[in-house]
Parts: C-alpha cells; structure tokens; sequence
C-alpha cells in the first residue's frame, strides 16, 4: 500500500462511486476488507467488499503493502459483481497472491477506501495504525522478479545473517564479534551483493506509508516475484552493514542508513507488543538498548527522504506513533486532506513548538540548501519543509549537547508568523569554507571530486589548510587539536569515550590513509602500517562520523573559535543561543530593527557545546536578549 491515502484523485478512468454507495463505513473503527476470490491465470480478477469493525476483525486479513505506480495506468476486475477500474500494480499483486481454490482476506487501500472522498480518506488516515496492527500479517508485493534473482538474493541475506547472528550469540555484542578476514565467512562475490542492490532500489524502499505499515506489523513478508523473506532480515543485514566495516568492506556500499535510521528512530517509538521487532538477535539488541529519549521531530527527520505523491502525507503517515500526542494525549494534528499542506506544515510547527518534549529540537530540522530556500518570502525562514530530504541534524535527544542549559525552550508563535524568543547572541563568524561533500571525505579516491583526484591531494588536507590560513592561530598545535574535535563534533553520542591522544591518532591516521589513496598509484606502503578494517590503526571512529559532516561548512569565529555551520551560512552572520536548546544556531541580520533575524541553521562551535555561554550569563558576564525569527 504504498501511496495509501496520497492519491487525491481515485485510478484514472473510475467511477467506483456506487460500489462505495453499496458498502458505506459507519462512525468508528470500521473499514472495508477484500474478498479476493480464488482464480488461476487467465482467469478475471473477481473480488466483493465487507465493511469490517477493526477490534472484532482482527487476525482476520492480510494488509497488503505495494507500490500504486501510475494512477493513469488502470484495468477492471469485477468487485461486488460491477466492473471496476484499479491501477495495473495492485492488479498484478492481486493475480500473484490469489489462491486457486480458497478466497483470501486483504486490505488494499487503492479499493478498501474510497479514494474520491477526502471526507472518508481523513478518517481511514486516522485509523491506519490499527489497520495494519490489526492485521495477521503485513506482506508486501515488490513486483514480478523479471531477473530471477529474488532466491539467491534472499537466501545470501539470510545466510549472511544466521553467520553473524550465531558469532553475536558467541561473543556478547556486535564490537567483539572478530573481524571478518580472508577467506571470507560470508560472500564476497560482490554479483551477489548487486542482487541486493537491485532489491534495495526497488520504489517500494522509498515511499514515506510503507515505514509505518512495516513497522506496525506483527509479521511483515516481502515477496519479490514468487520468493519470499521476512522483512525482519533485510533490518538485521542492513544493522550488521552499518555497524561493522568488515561486513561493509566485503558487500560494498548498499545504502542503507536510511533504512537504520527508520528502525531505530520510527520503528522503536511503536508500542505494539506482537511485532517482527524482536524476532532476530541483532534487532532485540537495539530494542534494549534503544534511547528512552524519543521524539516525533526525530521521526519526521527520518522520514524525511521518502517519496509521497501527497506531501501532506510527510506528516499524516506518522500520526499512529504515541510520539504524535500533546501532553493532553490528543494527536499534534489531524488528518485532514480538505486542509492546505502549507496550514498543515505550520500547524504541526506550532504543535512541536508547543509540547516541550518537542521544542527544543524544533529549529534543528530547519535545512536551507539555498539562498533561495533562505529569502523564499511565502514561508518563514524557521520553518521546516517536512518533506525536503534531511540525512541528520546536529541536535539529536540522545547527544551530550547542551549549549542553552537546562531551561526550558517556550518561544512565542506571533500572529504575524515570526517566532520570538529570549536568546544571547555572542560571536559572528568572520570565515566559511568550501562545502564539506560526503563523497570528499571517503577513503575511497573514487568517491573524491575530480579536483582532489586530479591534484592527488585529499580534500581533508584542502579544508585544513585553507581554514588554518583564515584562523591565524597563535598556537598551531591547539588548532589542530581543535580542528580533529570540531570535524568530528566531539563525538555527540559518546563523550568521554575517545581521549585526545586516540582522536589525534585517528586524525592522523585518517589523514595518512588518504594520502595513500591519492598519492601512491603503485601501492607502496610508505609508513609500514596498515589501516584496513579491523587492523589497531584503522580510524574507525572519525571516518563514521565524518558521514555527519555533509553539506556543512568550517567557521572561523571573532573569538577564534571553530566550528560547523550551515551550508548558506556567510561571514557577517551571528551565532546565538538559546537558553533550552541544546545547540547554537546561526542567525542573519534582517532589516534595521535589531532584534529581527533571519534563520540560518544550527552549529556545532568547539568550545560552546557545554554550556559555556549560559554559564556567562549566569555571571553576569553576558545577558540575553529578544530574538526574533522572521
């Protein structure tokens, strides 16, 4: 079901009104069940509707979790004995799961909800949650397997995982498990690994419904032409990718941080109790260990990626979390598709600004990737687009940042739409450098952008010695110290773990090992160490945290100070905090009142990170003052 609710139009060419007119939803937790009646190839789709209470249904249907594609792309079958029009991708999956002598309970949004009466789309929206937990299972249609590829794919996941997993069970957690050397345990034959790519690239994997449907199964099956596997081991794979560099090394790049990301952000703010969550053993180690500081910001961020035909369905797919609720236990907002998406952006703003939970890692999720996106005059500058792409935020619960204290973040939602708060504005950044690239800071010079491929000069070596020469700092050494923390943000998740002799031996190290990449075309080893994955010299700790450096820019500060800040951030522009939240952000002078800025983004700004500036406050060495986003 992966447009669910996000056409606002029924399948081109259909008049379905008097099948819904039969089969009309009472007030409640009601909704509609397909009857797929059996048939063997060839012969005509045939189905009937059943209106259905969710509570005396469930364990009753099968929800049915695909791609709409094309709504102008339709067919008929006969539903309720009357010619009807759905879209050719719920066709197929109909034919590839119908049985040949037993009828089948679905749901399928594309029939079971009258997608022409945004009246009804809005409730059904409301109850979704309950539809898909409600159900034995969730199984997914991927498509027809046109390749052949669907077993070996499938069955080199699971063979993969029941490798690591038994290794887990041995040594305690995923940091003891030895690393993976030649020959390997697992497949390293990377025509394999490109199965899987292939099954990860399917459009199924980036529609924004399907995150809530997976995740609010009890049981979720993918099914890619006739082969099937849980979806629980593409989860587990895709953890084991993300956690170790060995296991990374031999599969090659498979792109799934987003797919982490939805798990551990999303997935485990679901209360569900019977639920895939916990079916293998890497998945209920996450669940163990999962952060209790949760929050909806965090699950919309996650999100953010995804494809919806709706926009508005950015906000409204994740309305089931028990995240989504005011201390007053009803939803942030209501879905409601006769609303404005620009009303329905604002409103939800206002509601996580209001919930104090929420507020202060509002401003976070504001990513401006243009001056256009900055001076764009129909919106305000603090307010986020939930459906623009953002891969993180420097702000999270679970980091150890807290530049405003401990106070409480309660800013004033104006009639005007500007956004005012108490905050203390004290440093202006006097440098920015070039754009940090994901692709830049690889080890791999494949990656790299011509310019640092042609020059055989890494772009860390670049970014260092352009932001040295803007520094000018008396003490060099110092500022490469400051440097290797500010590029790696002191390490948000785990402070304290890494000391400064280990973080400047990675620096180094990391330096070293992309000098080599660039520089040394015949392989000779110039300094005798080896720095692969799993080796004592590895920089393990910096190269995964420099992933989190995308799209940001070096600073140089008045005060000396380094930092990150945001990609359309300039020099002249102002550094601000504000008292309850936990990062500085960057602010631009707006027109000649002094209190009016425009937004900019949040930073990271060595030195600040702790409290520093509100500890001034407090000695009445600084005071705070009215800030005002426009």
């Amino acid at each position: 079901m992966l447009n669910f609710v996000s056409h606002v139009h029924q399948p081109e060419g259909a008049d379905n009104a008097e099948l819904y007119r039969l089969k009309p939803l009472p007030t409640g937790d009601y909704t509609r069940v397909l009857i797929l009646h059996p048939g063997v190839d060839g012969d005509e789709l045939s189905c009937d509707l059943e209106v259905v209470h969710l509570k005396e249904q469930e364990n009753s249907y099968t929800a049915l979790s695909y791609v709409w594609g094309n709504p102008r792309n339709t067919t008929s079958c006969i539903c309720g004995g009357r010619e009807t029009r759905i879209t050719v991708n719920l066709a197929e999956a109909l034919r590839a799961l119908r049985d040949a002598e037993t009828p089948l309970r679905l749901w399928a949004d594309a029939i079971c909800i009258n997608q022409a009466d945004d009246i009804e789309k809005s409730w059904q929206v409301r109850r979704i949650g309950a539809i898909f937990h409600s159900a034995k299972q969730v199984l997914v249609w991927l498509g027809h397997d046109t390749e052949n590829i669907s077993a070996d794919c499938f069955n080199l996941v699971v063979d993969t995982n029941r490798y690591l997993d038994d290794h887990l069970a041995e040594y305690g957690n995923t940091v003891q498990v030895p690393t993976l050397i030649k020959p390997y345990p697992i497949s390293d034959d990377r025509t394999r690994w490109d199965n899987l790519r292939k099954l990860l690239s399917l459009p199924w994997f980036r529609r924004v419904w399907v995150i809530q449907e997976a995740g609010l199964a009890k049981s979720c099956i993918l099914r890619w032409g006739v082969h099937t596997i849980e979806f629980a081991h593409i989860i587990e794979l895709a953890l084991w990718h993300v956690l170790r560099e060995d296991v990374a090394e031999i599969t090659g790049p498979l792109n799934v941080i987003r797919l982490t990301d939805i798990f551990r952000d999303v997935h485990l703010s679901y209360q569900n109790k019977e639920t895939w969550r916990t079916s293998l053993p890497l998945l209920r180690a996450e669940v163990e260990c999962k952060s209790k500081r949760q929050v909806f910001v965090d699950i919309l961020l996650a999100a953010s990626g995804m494809l919806a035909t709706d926009k508005r369905d950015h906000v409204f797919a994740f309305l089931s979390s028990s995240l989504a609720q005011l201390p007053d236990g009803k939803p942030f907002v209501e879905a409601d598709y006769t609303k404005d998406l620009r009303d329905i952006y604002f409103e939800t703003a206002c509601a996580i600004l209001r919930h104090p939970r929420e507020a202060p890692y509002f401003l976070s999720r504001v990513k401006h990737r243009s001056q256009e996106s900055l001076e764009d005059t129909k919106r305000p500058s603090w307010l986020p687009r939930w459906d623009e792409a953002v891969d993180f935020t420097i702000s999270r619960p679970k980091f150890w940042y807290r530049a405003g204290g401990n106070t409480a973040f309660s800013p004033n939602i104006r009639s005007d739409r500007t956004l005012a708060a108490r905050g203390i504005v004290f440093d202006r950044v006097t440098y920015v450098s070039r754009a940090i690239q994901r692709r830049n800071v690889t080890k791999n010079t494949a990656d790299w952008e011509a310019e640092y491929r042609t020059a055989r000069k890494p772009f860390i070596d670049v970014l260092y010695e352009e932001t040295l020469a803007a520094a000018q700092p008396a003490d060099v050494t110092q500022f490469e110290q400051d440097f290797a923390w500010t590029i790696v943000r002191s390490y948000p998740a785990t402070p304290g773990k890494i000391g400064v002799a280990q973080q400047m031996a990675e620096f180094d190290a990391y330096r070293r090992l992309v000098r080599r990449a660039a520089g040394s075309c015949d392989g000779e080893d110039k300094d005798g160490v080896e720095y692969a994955p799993g080796c004592v010299a590895f920089p393990r700790n910096l190269l995964h945290r420099l992933c989190y450096c995308h799209e940001l820019r070096f600073a140089v500060l008045e005060s000396g100070k380094l930092g990150l800040v945001p990609l359309v951030a300039r020099a002249g522009d102002w550094c601000c905090v504000l008292p309850g939240v936990p990062v500085p952000m960057i602010l631009r002078k707006e027109g000649s009142d002094e209190t009016k800025y425009r937004f900019i983004g949040e930073s990271y700004l060595h030195g600040v990170m702790g409290g520093e500036v509100m500890t001034l406050v407090e000695k009445g060495e600084m005071e705070d003052g009215a800030v005002v986003l426009v």
